[in-house]
């Protein structure tokens, strides 16, 4: 259905009234946006999508040792699958974070002196950017107009 407005002042008036909910659909937007970088993440963390080509190899040793616990060979950050399930999603009001509980995470993302960096959070955000614009925008401009 479209909607034809006469004049700025109508224009202030929807606008005005579906405020509120402009604001809660986006913020709902964003949760939504949130659980499809948490999940593109933790795909790229021994998931279905499997090992980015671009990550460092392990190194023999560890690779040794992680055969020895009986995890996957040549996939860096799979394991026990801790890192995987602790990528979580927070929300706070309007702000939504994507995140992990384990300080490991930031090691793995960055790197450190002994560890390449093996970004996984990043990557997944970069790749769900123009379905985030489209989530967000979409549920906002659709509340803006009344929808």
């Amino acid at each position: 259905m479209t909607r034809r407005l006469s004049s700025l002042n109508e224009l202030a008036k929807v606008l005005s009234q579906n405020s509120k909910r402009a604001v809660e659909q986006a913020e709902a937007g964003l949760v939504e946006a949130a659980r499809l970088i948490q999940a593109d993440a933790q795909s790229r963390l021994g998931g279905e999508g499997g090992t980015p080509s671009d990550w460092a190899p392990l190194a023999s040793a560890t690779e040794a040792r992680k055969a020895a616990l009986g995890y996957e060979s040549d996939a860096p950050l799979a394991g026990s699958g801790a890192l995987r399930d602790s990528i979580v999603v927070e929300q706070d009001g309007a702000t939504v974070t994507v995140g992990s509980t384990l300080d490991v995470a930031a090691y793995q993302e960055f790197g450190t002196a002994t560890i390449p960096p093996r970004p996984f959070l990043g990557p997944a955000l970069l790749a769900q950017h123009e379905q985030i614009v489209k989530l967000v925008g979409e549920r906002a401009v659709a509340a803006l107009l009344g929808g």
